[in-house]
């Protein structure tokens, strides 16, 4: 569910292109990748799970770094969110800048960005 909720909002921030682990050489840009890093569940004081934690590293790609520093400041700008994420109820999300580089092979900027999602 939560991939299905994130594949939804990157879409709408702008993303031509959303894909999980990694882009093809010919995806429109800009792009997006998602990979789920861990997940778990938060037990509640009487031991039933009570939260789940979902993170995922978020890689904004584009042509150019005006256009990819856009695309992840709106990533970013989702850093406090709580409320209905594309249907899915969150608590609380955590976003962090990673780093920022430049691939040469495939000429594409990247911004790297860690989220933490509290559903």
């Amino acid at each position: 569910m939560i991939e299905q909720s994130l594949t939804t909002w990157l879409r709408a921030l702008g993303a031509t292109s959303v894909r999980p682990l990694f882009l093809q050489v010919d995806d429109a840009m800009p792009g997006i990748t998602y990979t789920p890093v861990a997940e778990r569940s938060s037990l509640g004081i009487d031991g039933t799970p009570d939260t789940q934690v979902s993170q995922i590293q978020i890689d904004v790609w584009a042509l150019s770094y005006n256009d990819v520093k856009s695309l992840a400041q709106s990533v970013m700008d989702l850093n406090g969110f709580a409320g209905d994420f594309s249907g899915l109820h969150v608590g609380l999300v955590e976003a962090a800048r990673n780093f920022e580089d430049f691939d040469a092979e495939t000429r594409r900027y990247r911004v790297s960005i860690d989220l933490t999602i509290y559903s």
